[in-house]
């Protein structure tokens, strides 16, 4: 098996500038990936810290003992909520915000100031997106990744294109995961002896793949295509935010149908030039309206259609 070659100037360039970083990083947050790179916690500690902090005394709480008040909204089938308070996005990073500091989102809330910890806080986001049937929103179900991967480090410090790893996103339904051999291009010269590396090196010795674990999931009979979106006018980041500016990626919107067809009712206001696509700081100018409009001409885009059942449910 042969690694991939970059140009040997890029390479050195490439190697200068990830080793500068490590070292920033490393004196940062050392060398092991602490709480704060994994968006949620342990179930099982959620519980527990559920009944610790007293919540059932003003909600109603699936699995809590004793956890049956009706002061507060129940928390029953939260995973299939799409708004937390009534307005916030039902994200694991907003309802971690939300558990720890809610007067601060929502001033004069009668959800109180607990004091919790944003290790426990993780903790009970993750049990209360075990409650309720179907589709969790937007939570990965499948546990860590099988290496720490940071996009803030690798799209906006070393500037790799998202393509880079996505090499289908252009040409296919799924957007692709990246092969031990993508790895490897850098990686058998950058950071040979990373202790976080050590699964990456052991998949090339093997040939074990890496099993990436899916963070944005979506029920099976949900038909999502990725090429069909990024070769229209549709950025990344429209649906999986500034992965550049996140060390662990985590979802942003609720991939929810009333969100889907929110886009597919308008798609004029997303659209952007094909140069654009890939660039995540991107941001629509005033007269979005009428370039979308033109754009959508220019992609063909059939309005008429994209409401139809059979465009996300084949």
């Amino acid at each position: 098996m042969r690694v991939r070659a970059l140009p040997t100037i890029c390479l050195y360039l490439l190697a200068a500038g990830l080793l500068a970083l490590a070292a920033c990083r490393a004196e940062e947050a050392g060398d092991e990936p602490g709480l704060s790179n994994q968006f949620l916690g342990d179930p099982e500690l959620g519980a527990e810290a559920l009944d610790r902090y007293g919540c059932g005394s003003c909600h109603t709480i699936p699995g809590i003992k004793g956890a049956d008040a009706l002061v507060g909204a129940p928390l029953t089938a939260w995973s299939e909520r799409h708004y937390i308070a009534g307005s916030l996005p039902n994200t694991p990073s907003n309802l971690v915000r939300w558990i720890m500091d809610p007067q601060e989102i929502e001033p004069g809330t009668l959800m109180p100031d607990l004091g919790v910890t944003e290790a426990d806080a993780r903790h009970m986001a993750a049990y209360l997106y075990t409650l309720g049937e179907g589709a969790v929103v937007g939570v990965a179900q499948t546990g860590e990744q099988p290496a720490p991967f940071s996009h803030r480090l690798h799209v906006a410090d070393v500037g790799l294109d998202c393509r880079y790893c996505h090499d289908a996103v252009t040409q296919s339904a799924v957007a692709g995961m990246p092969s031990t051999h993508t790895c490897m291009t850098c990686h058998s010269q950058v950071w040979t002896e990373s202790p976080l590396l050590q699964p990456v090196r052991e998949s090339w010795e093997t040939g074990a793949p890496l099993a990436w674990v899916r963070v944005q999931p979506l029920p099976e009979f949900v038909r999502f295509h990725h090429a069909a979106h990024v070769n229209n006018g549709v950025g990344c980041d429209e649906c999986h935010g500034r992965v550049d500016q996140m060390e662990a990626v985590e979802p942003v919107v609720t991939m929810s149908m009333s969100w889907c067809l929110e886009c597919h009712r308008q798609p004029q206001e997303r659209l952007r030039p094909p140069q654009e696509l890939f660039n995540l700081a991107w941001e629509a100018p005033p007269d979005q309206a009428a370039r979308g409009a033109e754009l959508a001409q220019t992609y063909g885009i059939r309005h008429e259609i994209l409401t139809d059942c059979s465009i996300c449910h084949q």
